[in-house]
Parts: structure tokens; sequence; C-alpha cells
């Protein structure tokens, strides 16, 4: 554009002078756009189990739990202790970004509780003359069959019998009606479960089923269905697993067929021992009683602790106890 003088004049928009000045601005500045980064890392979750290595425990069983996160000063801790019977535990944690960790434990079995034994048709001390009917009975939900067992043993035969339960039977049934030997027996029981908890009970027993047995010492037993000369030191032994009431003793002592009373202390005396055998009664016989001659006949009748009626006729050693004293040339003499 020319002015009236005839000279050119510039003119500089302002748009213009605006971009100018922006150029130069950032040519000495630089511009940074800050973002916040986003955390994607779940929290940690570590476990310890007491035990981890077994399904059964008889022990506390505890699990201690640490969690950790990128976002967080330090670790918490928890404890969870396990109760008894089937149990396991989950743990689910997410931080504030939203990122989640699950722990899941496995199932374990705590058994804190001993077995319990329940015995039916025998008692501790019990004497039976009849038949043997015991049922024993494990309760336990957890009960280890390989281990447990009962075992019945004999005090002198040493007899032995074992019986083990069954996987899907926690009953043992013990029957007998004659096999078993007049003896005393010791019965134990003995539980074990899969935790390894145990218990055990011993309950003692006679079986007492033949009662007394009488027995007549050699001296005296040549005698019997014969005539001698003289009687001395004559006594009838009986043996007894069993006490017998002697104090209801029937003695009977006849002399030609004739009933004579005799008196304890003077007429005869009695004899007691007690030992792992049993009991041992000897019934010693005065000599005053034997000096006539004639025949005389001797029984002994006894009921002891078993219920056991003992009676030396019923004996296939000692029979019916007869014989004759003679002094002087020898008679015949028949013992029927």
């Amino acid at each position: 554009m020319k002015e009236k003088n005839g000279k050119t004049k510039l003119h500089i928009f302002p748009a213009m002078v605006y971009l100018s000045f922006l150029f130069c601005f950032c040519s000495l500045f630089h511009i940074h756009v800050l973002s916040e980064e986003k955390d994607t890392i779940p929290p940690t979750i570590k476990v310890e189990i007491t035990d981890a290595d077994k399904e059964f425990t008889s022990k506390i069983r505890k699990a201690t739990v640490k969690i950790t996160d990128n976002k967080m000063v330090g670790e918490i801790n928890k404890e969870y202790v396990f109760k008894e019977g089937k149990d396991s535990f989950r743990i689910s944690i997410k931080d504030a970004a939203g990122n989640e960790s699950t722990y899941k434990s496995d199932v374990y079995i705590q058994d804190y509780t001993d077995p319990e034994i329940i015995t039916e048709g025998i008692e501790d001390g019990q004497t039976i003359n009849g038949e043997l009917n015991i049922n024993i009975y494990a309760i336990d939900e957890w009960l280890d069959t390989k281990k447990s067992q009962v075992k019945i043993k004999g005090q002198n035969s040493l007899d032995e019998y074992d019986y083990f339960f069954a996987e899907d039977e926690k009953r043992i049934n013990i029957f007998d009606f004659n096999s078993f030997k007049d003896d005393y027996y010791t019965l134990n029981v003995y539980l074990s479960d899969e935790a390894g908890n145990e218990i055990e009970r011993v309950i003692s027993f006679m079986i007492n089923r033949k009662g007394s047995v009488f027995d007549l010492d050699n001296k005296n037993k040549e005698k019997i269905g014969r005539i001698s000369d003289e009687i001395t030191d004559f006594s009838i032994t009986e043996k007894n697993l069993s006490q017998v009431d002697t104090e209801s003793a029937r003695i009977l002592f006849a002399f030609n067929a004739r009933v004579i009373n005799l008196n304890y202390g003077t007429d005869y005396r009695l004899e007691e021992e007690k030992s792992e055998e049993g009991y041992t009664y000897t019934y010693i016989f005065s000599n005053d009683l034997f000096i006539k001659d004639g025949i005389y006949t001797i029984s002994v009748s006894t009921t002891d602790e078993a219920g056991n009626v003992n009676d030396t006729r019923l004996g296939k050693d000692t029979d019916e106890i007869r014989f004759a004293v003679k002094k002087g040339p020898e008679a015949s003499y028949n013992k029927k």
C-alpha cells in the first residue's frame, strides 16, 4: 500500500503476532503431561499350618496367615485354630485398586478325643460258670482297626485268644460255651484311632465250670475199697479256682452205716491255702475216728463262689470213699 507521499507501510496482524510468540515460548520450555501409574499387583497370602503333612492329628492344629501388599507398609498377621473334626478355611482379600487374592486350605481332621470302650457281659473280678458271651464296642469315628484289638490270655493254661475289629464293624462278640478251660483270664482291650489317641482297659475274670477237684494222697488212695489194719493221717484235699464256703461244708462220716456227727477242731480240722492256681482246702481227720474195726464211709460236699456244688461222690478220682479196718486176720471185703 502506498501512502500519500508514495512510501509502502507493513501491517502485522494480531494473529500473526500471537503465533510468533507461542513458537518462541515453546522453543524455550519443555511441557510434561503427568499420569498416575495403575496398580495391577494383587496382595500376597502366605500360610503355615502345623502338621500340614498329616490328615489326622491329635494336637491343636493352627494356621498362621501373613498378608502383604506393595502399597502397604508392614504385614497383617492372623491365626486360625482348626476345630475338632473335619475343618478347613478360606481367605479372600482385595486391595484398594481392586486386585484380589484367594487362599483355600486342604480339609484336615483334628481328633482331640480318646476312643471309648463299652463292654457288656463281663465285669472285673467276675466268675463265670456257664457260657461266655461278651460284647465289646469301640466308640470312635476314626478308629484304626489295624491297631485296635482285643486279647484274652489264661493265667495257668497260657491259652491266648486274639480278636480284631472289622473295618465296617466296631463291635467284637466273644461267645463260648465250653471250649475255654477253667482258669483265671485277663481281657485286654486296646483301641487306637487314626490321630493316635489311645485307650486301654484290663478286665480280670475267671471261668469255673467244673468246680472242685477232690483228691486223696497216694497212701490213703490205695486203701479205698480195701481192708486195712490201721488208718492214720487220713485227709481229703479239695482244689478250686474259686473260694469255697467251708463254713457250710457238709461232711458225712459213717461207721458201719451209722452216721456220726463230727466236731470241728476235735474230730477234724481244716487247712486252707491260696496260690496262683486257686484255693486248696485240706480236711484232716483225727486218727481216733478209725480205732474200731468196721466199715467207714466219708464224703464232703461244698459250694463255691461260682455257684458250683461240689461233692466227693461225683468225682471220677474219688468216687465213694469207703474202706474197712480190721485189726487181726484179714477178712474178705467188697467195695460194692
